[in-house]
């Protein structure tokens, strides 16, 4: 699995506080989500969230990839954005 696009769904878990909440963002089911959530804690080796009948809450660590990881994936999708934006940026002079 992607290691970035799991980071980005486990940020919008975060904040729609719920597994479902995000499964027609990114095009999934709800066991998608959870199995690649899993496969995250997994690559970390910690838990990210806990979960209940109620829904999920971030854990300490949760917490710390939630707050230090999102500035990074912003840049980092902003950087992307950017050379995919200057490929078809045209260059030289038109006639």
């Amino acid at each position: 699995m992607d290691l970035l696009s799991c980071i980005r769904l486990f940020r919008r878990a975060a904040e729609a506080k719920s597994f479902s909440g995000v499964t027609q963002e990114f095009g999934l089911t709800q066991p998608m989500v959870s199995k690649r959530i899993a496969w995250l804690e997994d690559e970390l080796g910690v838990s990210l969230f806990r979960r209940s009948t109620r829904g999920i809450e971030l854990t300490a660590e949760g917490q710390k990839l939630y707050r230090s990881g999102g500035p990074a994936v912003d840049e980092l999708d902003h950087i992307l954005s950017s050379i995919r934006h200057e490929k078809f940026h045209l260059k030289g002079q038109l006639r």
